[in-house]
């Protein structure tokens, strides 16, 4: 059934389910001890570059810590971790971009 995998991906609320999808860290020294952001890829399309249309696009430069990514029936489940832009402008640009394309961001370690 369509939206089977989406569905179990969304509402997957055990650590086990989450590590399975790839969103979360199987060892917690995998997040870097500095500001950064966790895009996380529930049911994206793989068809679209979407970190290599960011750096084209708008030149902001993407430092990649980590990325754990399962294609299933076409789609992307999964997080990356990325370094935070410390330039205002270039971190709002970046998340609304991600966010437009139907990622989720959020902010690890903030500091």
């Amino acid at each position: 059934e369509e939206g089977t995998v989406d569905d179990v991906f969304i509402h997957t609320q055990s650590e086990a389910g989450r590590r399975l999808f790839g969103i979360l860290p199987q060892e917690s020294e995998e997040d870097p001890d500095l500001p950064t952001l966790r895009i996380v890829f529930d049911g994206a399309s793989v068809d679209k570059p979407v970190i290599a249309t960011l750096i084209k696009d708008y030149g902001i430069m993407v430092n990649i810590f980590s990325a754990n990514m399962k294609h299933l029936g076409g789609r992307t489940y999964g997080q990356m971790i990325i370094e935070k832009p410390s330039d205002p402008l270039a971190l709002t640009t970046l998340v609304n971009y991600l966010e437009d394309q139907g990622l989720t961001v959020k902010e690890v370690n903030n500091q």
